[in-house]
């Protein structure tokens, strides 16, 4: 259950093709991999035009906003955006919906439709 938005990019691979590390229990380990892209949690929504560096995880229940370069891992249930040329990480206080949700709107619009 997660979305990208219309031109998202998820960079997997560091300028001079060393390997990629990433962080895990707060220590930066060498992943050993000159591609690895990026570990994204469920129920997350990337804003369109937002972009992740190689290595990074998302946390299960984020919400990326749009024109946000994610270049560190980012907690769960957190909410990016940028305002005023910083990105503070807030409580995201909505939850993604889930897909039986969405099917049972497609239903409702498609029985309107009859």
């Amino acid at each position: 259950n997660v979305s990208f938005g219309g031109g998202s990019v998820t960079g997997n691979l560091r300028f001079d093709e060393q390997s990629v590390s990433s962080k895990v229990n707060g220590k930066e380990v060498n992943t050993g991999l000159i591609k690895f892209g990026n570990i994204i949690g469920d129920d997350c929504r990337l804003g369109i035009q937002s972009g992740t560096s190689p290595g990074v995880k998302i946390g299960s229940g984020s919400f990326i906003g749009s024109k946000v370069l994610v270049e560190e891992d980012v907690p769960e249930k957190s909410f990016l955006r940028m305002r005023n040329g910083t990105v503070p990480i807030l409580e995201n206080k909505a939850d993604a919906p889930q897909p039986e949700a969405r099917e049972s709107f497609r239903k409702a619009v498609e029985d309107r439709n009859k």
